[in-house]
């Protein structure tokens, strides 16, 4: 896995240098036309990255006008992984994929930027149980101008188990691109469990429980969790 992990981020950072010398563009113009941090571009530029998210290896794609392949063989990966997947989650991802298939749809004739929503099942709390999607969606074009791509999905606070940080009915926007910084709030995956935390940078980095500051996991083993996003901001319904 270490070899293979290896080769592939080698094999897109010589790609992504030839792909820059070709269009006689920095870091910094590529970072501005495909809305992937420079820091991000950077760090994938330089083989940093062991792996590096298919979002945004797609937005550097398209910025360079190329395929996926031309970069490196995504498509390949992302099989792999379905193929080791149980039927109930394949469900689970096709169901994202209809749904996003359909706001496509709607965004298009309508003019809006619609994102779905996550609505995690049982009860809100910090290690919830996460196995659910719901097919609502958000119009989220008034938050499209300050965070433009960035905008990936919103999840649901569905009682006041965060209150006073969370009210029931509020949606968190997230954004997976943007790496966690201190006092970011991150929602990830850990031994099944959901959780909403404080990101705190160290030698391991923490998360912080929202309501109990001497609460906190330690990131030792970073390939443990799944960071599903980070908060850019809060959308709360009016009364």
């Amino acid at each position: 896995m270490e070899n293979t992990q290896h080769e592939l981020k080698n094999e897109l950072q010589d790609r992504i240098n030839q792909q820059l010398s070709r269009k006689g563009w920095t870091l910094k113009t590529l970072s501005d036309r495909s809305g992937v941090p420079y820091e991000t571009l950077k760090k994938l530029a330089n083989a940093k990255i062991d792996n590096p998210s298919l979002q945004s290896v797609i937005k550097v794609a398209q910025a360079f006008d190329c395929s996926l392949d031309s970069l490196f063989a995504v498509e390949s990966r992302l099989v792999s992984k379905l193929h080791s997947l149980s039927s109930r989650s394949l469900e689970f991802v096709e169901a994202i994929a209809d749904l996003e298939l359909s706001l496509m749809t709607r965004t298009k004739k309508a003019d809006q930027c619609l994102l779905p929503i996550v609505i995690p099942t049982g009860m809100m709390e910090d290690g919830m149980i996460y196995d659910s999607l719901c097919t609502e969606y958000l119009d989220a074009s008034p938050y499209f101008s300050q965070f433009g791509t960035h905008l990936m999905c919103a999840m649901k606070i569905t009682d006041n188990s965060f209150y006073p940080i969370y009210l029931e009915g509020d949606l968190l926007l997230l954004a997976k691109d943007r790496l966690p910084h201190y006092g970011t709030i991150c929602v990830l995956i850990h031994a099944n469990q959901l959780y909403i935390r404080r990101f705190v940078p160290g030698n391991p980095p923490k998360l912080i429980s929202l309501l109990n500051s001497d609460d906190c996991l330690l990131i030792d083993d970073p390939s443990a969790f799944t960071l599903l996003g980070c908060v850019l901001t809060i959308v709360r319904p009016e009364n």
